[in-house]
């Protein structure tokens, strides 16, 4: 096993992303950190501390590519909604709602995909079209029953992180949707040798726009099932505001999401939240941000049990994050496992 002072750098750059305080020091000294119970109970108070939802902030940043909103930029006569502070509000947003999920609420992953509710300041609220919430900091706000914009999926810098300056991105969104979400594997080059067409000219939806994708066998076998997902997210443009048409022309928002058919953001959320592959997929994030690696066999034991954490759990975080840091994966180098 690691030894109590590699236990110490190891749990407190995990759950708090930063370096070892003094309590950890001393358990690591008075050697309960080779223990499985002085190693539960150092998770369990690192876990309540601030600094364990900066540790998160910096993980869900990673994970969605939330940094793109730092320098998020749009031409206003495209956009007139785009201010210069938009960005950091948008992604403020993303970052105070599973702050609130995992910390606040202790409540179930899946929920973030189908919750009709987000984290606003005055300026997303005028952006989301919602009254002001009081105050001039962010609360939660609620959007209107019906409301086409549901869930993490709905948040507009989750999709304008993943879109183009000027335009939407479907492919894009598509494989975020399937690759950071439910792990689905999808190549990310194209074969050798492949010539593509010129984009097409003239004002055509992104379905049309699109179309090439679909006549062209070389590039249907990827592009496929990317941009089935990606057209479903047609109704909300590259800066995420929701739109009833596209330039004049009308919106096709159906989507594939493996042989299921939908309608619409909504539909590909409740989709999401329903996969079998969605949990797995964010515990395979979290297990190789704890240990440095993506799980082979030597965790196969170890992720195991952070799956049954999350299973058992109803979907929460804080139990797959004790599972984690007392498994043996975490608590012992890969060389010293047995297959």
């Amino acid at each position: 096993r690691f030894t109590g002072d590699e236990m110490a750098s190891r749990l407190a750059y995990f759950l708090t992303n930063t370096a070892p305080d003094d309590a950890l020091l001393d358990a690591a000294a008075a050697g309960s950190l080779v223990t499985g119970a002085g190693v539960a109970a150092q998770t369990d108070r690192l876990l309540r501390k601030a600094e364990a939802r900066q540790a998160l902030r910096s993980f869900v940043t990673g994970l969605l590519a939330l940094d793109g909103l730092d320098a998020l930029s749009r031409p206003t006569q495209l956009f007139p909604r785009f201010t210069p502070t938009l960005g950091a509000a948008l992604k403020q947003e993303t970052l105070l709602t599973f702050e609130d999920l995992v910390f606040d609420r202790d409540g179930d992953y899946r929920e973030l995909f189908t919750r009709g509710s987000t984290f606003a300041n005055a300026e997303l609220a005028a952006f989301y079209g919602l009254p002001a919430p009081a105050g001039t900091g962010f609360s939660q706000v609620s959007f209107p029953a019906g409301s086409k914009r549901l869930g993490l999926l709905g948040q507009a810098g989750v999709l304008a992180v993943h879109d183009h300056e000027g335009t939407t991105s479907p492919t894009r969104r598509g494989l975020f949707v399937l690759t950071r979400l439910l792990c689905q594997p999808v190549p990310l080059s194209p074969p050798a040798g492949l010539v593509i067409p010129p984009a097409p000219t003239g004002v055509m939806t992104a379905r049309q726009r699109l179309e090439q994708h679909s006549k062209n066998a070389a590039c249907a076998s990827c592009h496929r099932s990317m941009d089935a997902v990606g057209l479903s997210l047609e109704r909300f443009d590259a800066l995420g505001v929701y739109r009833d048409d596209d330039r004049g022309l009308p919106i096709d928002d159906t989507g594939l999401l493996g042989d299921q058919t939908y309608s619409g953001q909504p539909g590909l959320a409740a989709l999401v939240a329903q996969a079998p592959a969605l949990g797995p997929c964010l515990l395979q994030a979290i297990y190789g941000s704890a240990v440095g690696h993506l799980p082979t066999e030597f965790d196969r034991g170890s992720y195991a049990a952070a799956v049954t954490a999350f299973e058992t759990g109803h979907g929460r975080l804080l139990p797959v994050l004790r599972a984690v840091a007392t498994s043996e994966g975490f608590r012992s180098p890969p060389t010293s496992q047995g297959p």
